[in-house]
């Protein structure tokens, strides 16, 4: 039974501008940020009674992204939409 469950991993980097993200860097941060917790969320589920919360945090970021958080921010905007679908 679990009757909370707290997403708060995150990973992020500081870029200047677009070029310097590279492909696999992306991809870490979404599979860090955004993947990783919904593989949580969706194993955990099952074993959550009615009345259950789950917790994921997000950032100022998904609102007012800075543009050196780049990929950042745009994992935390997905958080809270994905948040906002449960």
């Amino acid at each position: 039974r679990i009757d909370v469950l707290v997403n708060n991993a995150a990973f992020q980097m500081t870029h200047e501008t677009l070029d310097e993200i590279s492909d696999e860097e992306w991809v870490k941060t979404f599979d860090i940020n955004i993947t990783a917790m919904f593989r949580i969320c969706k194993a955990a589920v099952p074993h959550m009674p009615r009345g259950g919360s789950i917790i994921n945090t997000s950032s100022v970021n998904s609102d007012m992204p800075k543009p050196t958080l780049l990929a950042y921010a745009t994992t935390k905007g997905a958080i809270a939409n994905f948040t906002g679908g449960l």
